[in-house]
């Protein structure tokens, strides 16, 4: 499992260049062709622990998202302005 932790330098390039491509293989959009995309859908669906730079940099900025939203879900509950500022 993938913990929390800043995404790192490295990761931002890779999300930098490939995040498109990423969230095509996990959305279902790009079919997976070989057996290292499979495994990338895999590990995006849960059902399979990352092991590669590009699995663990796509989970790291899944987390820092899903962090982001909750952090924009309970200011917008304090002040609506703040919570578009998130989007």
């Amino acid at each position: 499992m993938v913990e929390a932790t800043p995404i790192t330098d490295d990761e931002q390039v890779l999300l930098d260049r490939y995040l498109w491509f990423y969230q095509a293989l996990a959305s279902g959009q790009r079919l997976p062709a070989t057996d290292a995309q499979r495994h990338f859908v895999d590990v995006s669906a849960g059902k399979a622990t990352a092991e590669t730079v590009h699995e663990i940099a796509y989970l790291k900025h899944r987390i820092a998202c899903h962090k982001r939203t909750l952090d924009c879900e309970v200011t917008r509950e304090w002040d609506h302005y703040e919570y578009q500022k998130c989007k």
